[in-house]
Parts: structure tokens; C-alpha cells; sequence
């Protein structure tokens, strides 16, 4: 991730610096839970916050997004 190849990020900066929204964070966990998760239907999240942000400089950036299987809780997933 750089500021070459997502230009929009340049408009999103803390003391100077670009950081990554939160929002597109949360949008990329949501395409990695729907894409471990087949056929389930993304219904929110429950206590999603940033402690550390990505902030992004000169070097590029990897960042990995994991997630797992859904596991039942009651009526949902």
C-alpha cells in the first residue's frame, strides 16, 4: 500500500503523515469476513476500534488482513 497506487489516502493525514481511514479499514474486514464466510450476509460489527493506525510514509506498506470461520451464537453468526 503506497500513496502512488491509492492516491486518496494523500487527503487523510495525522501530524502531516497519510493514514489509511477508518473506514476503509472496516471495509476490508468486512470483504475478509464475507470471503472466509460463503453465503452469510454481513450483519455489523460489535467493538471495532483502531488502538494504532497505519500510517504510511515513504516505504510501502503490507498489510495482511486474516479472518476465520464464523461461529454460531445463538440465531446468528
Amino acid at each position: 500500500m503506497n500513496l502512488e497506487r491509492y492516491p486518496i489516502l494523500d487527503h487523510h493525514r495525522l501530524d502531516g503523515k497519510p493514514v489509511v481511514p477508518f473506514a476503509l479499514m472496516a471495509e476490508w474486514f468486512g470483504h475478509g469476513a464475507l470471503h472466509e464466510n460463503p453465503g452469510l450476509v454481513l450483519h455489523g460489527f460489535d467493538d471495532l476500534r483502531v488502538l494504532k493506525g497505519i500510517r504510511l510514509d515513504k516505504k510501502k506498506k503490507l498489510v495482511r488482513m486474516m479472518a476465520g470461520k464464523a461461529s454460531k451464537n445463538g440465531s446468528a453468526y
